[in-house]
């Protein structure tokens, strides 16, 4: 809780950066970059392209992917006229066709280049129901399929050069707190928005996408673990940025929501919710659950302790089935094995 208010008013973390910060004044300390190349997907707008920028500007060669061969070179022309020496290479790619993400990487391959850095930033979150041509939900396909794809066939390149260079790796899944939101069964869902739009809500198959980013950074991360590979992965929430994103819902609700006014007004009730939890309802929980402890003491409670030592036993020995004793049948770490 207290987290999200620093994150609400711009306060520094840990690392000395905040919600205010830019990605200039976190890449200061990064020195020349000339070493480094990085894929940056959604690099044509957005995040993407304030990340290209600045990245470029530290000397970085950057990978420009993008549907609109237009766009990208816009990206590229607004970047080389701010840093004339910024070496940006625009390549195509459809993320949402397996196909395009199979002809990117051959490109990429062909040009003999090594690779430090992949942003998987691109995102979709549209508004009518569609199918992508390996008949799949379109957002699914494009936020989580193609970048895993993407991913898979780069990461043997990334480790090497890793090992090569002694530069580690970085791989970067742009994720979203939205993903929180998503409940129910995953394969179900998603079959039955690829199948037809009867099902279909927008925010929601939003939600799955993200979750699925979430589950394959920790399933890959695993996997690069167990490699002993000096590559790192991380899945990250950027923040409430007005960006392309949400250009097929646009409207009053989501100007006002980007201006700034819900995200002040949320500030405010969320401070009195806290003030009035911790003041009033915290003390309130604790003086029941301290009645029903001392309840509890007076009661014979021989059989809890039965089925409590039960549960110490199954456990021990492995054959609890329980979510609580971290082996439920669908765990996410399952989930995420079966999504990789």
């Amino acid at each position: 809780m207290l987290e999200t208010i620093k994150y609400l008013i711009g306060s520094t973390g840990p690392s000395g950066f905040g919600s205010k910060s830019t990605a200039e004044e976190v890449t200061q300390s990064c020195g020349d970059l000339r070493s480094i190349t990085a894929i940056i997907t959604g690099g044509t707008s957005g995040i993407g392209a304030e990340t290209a920028r600045v990245l470029a500007k530290r000397g970085a060669r950057v990978i420009l992917p993008a549907r609109s061969m237009k766009n990208a070179e816009e990206t590229k022309g607004r970047i080389v006229s701010e840093c004339p020496d910024a070496e940006i290479i625009v390549m195509p790619l459809d993320l949402s066709s397996l196909n395009s993400v199979t002809n990117f990487v051959a490109r990429f391959h062909s040009l003999n280049f090594p690779l430090h850095l992949l942003i998987n930033n691109a995102g979709k979150f549209a508004e009518a129901h569609a199918i992508s041509e390996d008949g799949v939900e379109m957002t699914f396909a494009t936020n989580y399929l193609g970048h895993f794809l993407l991913t898979k066939l780069l990461v043997k390149t990334m480790v090497e050069t890793a090992k090569k260079t002694g530069i580690q790796g970085r791989i970067v899944n742009v994720s979203s707190a939205v993903h929180a939101w998503f409940t129910g069964d995953v394969f179900s869902y998603l079959t039955q928005i690829s199948r037809n739009k009867s099902h279909y809500d927008a925010t929601r198959a939003y939600a799955l996408s993200k979750l699925a980013n979430v589950l394959h950074t920790n399933e890959l991360a695993r996997r690069l673990k167990q490699m002993d590979a000096n590559v790192t992965v991380n899945c990250v929430h950027p923040g409430v940025v007005r960006t392309r994103l949400t250009r097929e819902r646009e409207g009053f609700l989501t100007g006002y929501y980007y201006i700034g006014i819900t995200t002040t007004t949320f500030f405010w009730l969320y401070f009195l919710f806290v003030f009035f939890y911790m003041s009033v309802l915290q003390p309130l929980i604790n003086l029941v659950f301290f009645f029903l402890f001392l309840s509890v003491l007076k009661s014979n409670c021989r059989s809890s302790f039965l089925f409590g030592f039960q549960a110490l036993k199954d456990h021990s020995s492995g054959s609890c089935n329980n979510v609580l004793c971290g082996n439920p049948p669908k765990s996410l770490q399952c989930l995420g094995q079966v999504l990789y």
